[in-house]
């Protein structure tokens, strides 16, 4: 009896052990069931050693708003592609300078006078910094990013949260600071749907004018005379549904404006006081041209 005990006891332990085994291997997301889930920079810290990867390079992918998650599920193939589509001839020629041998860190200067926030919530990244005229600090960040939430959703019309949706990727007058985006500050907020990558994109506002649309450039500009804002919706598949938004076109609430592309995996909102604003401001250079949008868009 006592022997059956023990070999019953010794079976029961070992499936205990295999399935305790199952779960630990089978979960392969960083930071899930991780003592340093909360800890971005150890995240970041651990990508870079499992997949041999530079921490800029974590860095830029955060703010083209990919998730913890999904970078480490990557190949320096991926991350090659993704971080260099957007980049000139020199700014190809700087990210490809950064990844010779023996360059294990960049040490990019921030511009004078931008302030710098340890972590942006919601996989926003880590040692972020923002022009002086947005007031992004880590006293204020949290409002921020809670006000970019909103408008997320109602941009997108959906109650998902963080990371089904991006909302702190890349901010309003962030600086660019890796390889090849040094120079850039950033115009507007940029905004992705994770569980639906064409996802349908709404006006958050209404009572507005179209100033300027392009369907080959997949964006749409619309004046709000209430605001005196003009707001730029970038990377939009679909257009209207139909075509562009011909220009002098009224624009209501929550009106369909386009889906978002594939291709850039996120949209792209920026808000100017020009009026009437017939520009898509770049953001490739350290003069921030645009306002704020959390106001206009939640």
């Amino acid at each position: 009896m006592k022997r059956k005990l023990i070999a019953a006891l010794t079976i029961l332990t070992m499936i205990l052990c295999s399935a305790s085994y199952v779960l630990a291997t089978d979960d392969k997301s960083i930071g899930k069931n991780d003592p340093q889930a909360n800890d971005p920079q150890a995240i970041e810290e651990q990508i870079a050693q499992e997949k041999d990867f530079y921490l800029w390079q974590i860095d830029a992918l955060i703010d083209s708003g990919y998730t913890y998650d999904e970078i480490s599920k990557m190949t320096i193939e991926e991350v090659d592609k993704i971080l260099t589509k957007d980049l000139n001839e020199e700014e190809l020629a700087r990210y490809n300078a950064a990844k010779e041998p023996g360059v294990k860190a960049i040490a990019a200067t921030a511009p004078a006078g931008y302030t710098r926030v340890a972590i942006v919530p919601d996989g926003g990244g880590t040692d972020e910094y923002f022009h002086p005229s947005v007031n992004t600090t880590d006293s204020t960040i949290a409002g921020i990013v809670a006000d970019a939430k909103l408008g997320c959703k109602k941009i997108f019309d959906t109650t998902y949260n963080y990371p089904s949706i991006t909302y702190a990727n890349y901010l309003s007058g962030e600086w660019g600071e890796d390889p090849g985006r040094e120079n850039w500050c950033h115009e507007g907020i940029d905004i992705a749907h994770k569980v639906y990558t064409t996802a349908a994109a709404y006006s958050p506002r209404g009572n507005g004018v179209v100033t300027l649309s392009s369907t080959s450039g997949k964006y749409v500009n619309i004046w709000f005379p209430s605001l005196g804002v003009t707001m730029n919706f970038q990377h939009l598949n679909d257009i209207d549904g139909t075509g562009a938004l011909l220009e002098g076109e009224p624009v209501d609430l929550m009106q369909f404006l386009g889906r978002q592309n594939t291709t850039d995996a996120h949209v792209h909102v920026q808000t100017c006081t020009h009026y009437k604003c017939t520009q898509v401001h770049s953001g490739r250079e350290l003069n921030y041209e645009c306002v704020k949008p959390y106001a206009y868009i939640k």
